[in-house]
């Protein structure tokens, strides 16, 4: 199943439950005129697979306010699954707004490729399978943490100071995170490379675990 799905400012949250593999764009698009207490509700996008694959594509519209924009919340996956999720700024939106990003499966190997210009703090837990970031997405990270059994790791993507600054309550820009039961978790711009049906990935994309 593949198709385009086009949520304005205005339209309800998307929570959107399937069966069997999926195959979506989805583009996440800005209204001047919505209120402000709406817009938390309007920047949410859900979509959760009871059984099969995922394939998503999340094109960011513009910010609303430039000073302080409202970030989108994206939460995807599948319950037994691979899952691949594509975050890039919609055509003609040079400005994309700020992101949170949850992607998971209880079963199956994740893929997540992020626009390069993501800056935030990165999660990635796996408990049966290994970590890969891109050769860019390496060298632009700074290890937060580790959970010490090597089942999550924390990285920072970009310039940490006004993060580090101001604390993690206080953040408001980018942030993903990936999970899965069982299965690989790999991370690299939408730019770069490619994720195969098989999950094997193209050059440059190296474990760091």
């Amino acid at each position: 199943m593949s198709s385009t799905h086009t949520a304005s400012l205005t339209s309800l949250p998307l929570r959107t439950p399937f069966v069997g593999a999926i195959d979506h764009r989805f583009i996440i698009g800005a209204s001047p005129d919505i209120e402000s207490d709406q817009l938390d509700k309007q920047l949410t996008l859900r979509v959760d697979v009871d059984n099969g694959p995922l394939k998503a594509e999340v094109h960011l519209a513009g910010k609303d306010n430039v000073q302080q924009p409202s970030r989108a919340r994206l939460r995807l996956g599948s319950k037994n699954g691979p899952v691949t999720v594509k975050v890039t700024a919609a055509h003609n939106f040079p400005e994309r707004r700020p992101f949170t990003l949850a992607a998971y499966t209880c079963n199956g190997p994740i893929a997540v490729l992020l626009p390069r210009d993501f800056r935030g703090p990165l999660h990635l837990t796996t408990f049966w399978g290994s970590g890969r970031l891109s050769d860019a997405v390496s060298q632009a990270v700074s290890l937060f943490g580790d959970s010490g059994n090597g089942a999550t790791r924390t990285y920072f993507v970009g310039n940490c100071e006004d993060y580090m600054a101001g604390g993690a309550a206080a953040w408001a820009g980018d942030e993903a995170l990936a999970a899965t039961s069982s299965g690989s978790v790999a991370v690299l711009y939408s730019d770069e490379g490619s994720v195969k049906d098989d999950f094997t990935l193209s050059p440059g994309i190296q474990p760091p675990w």
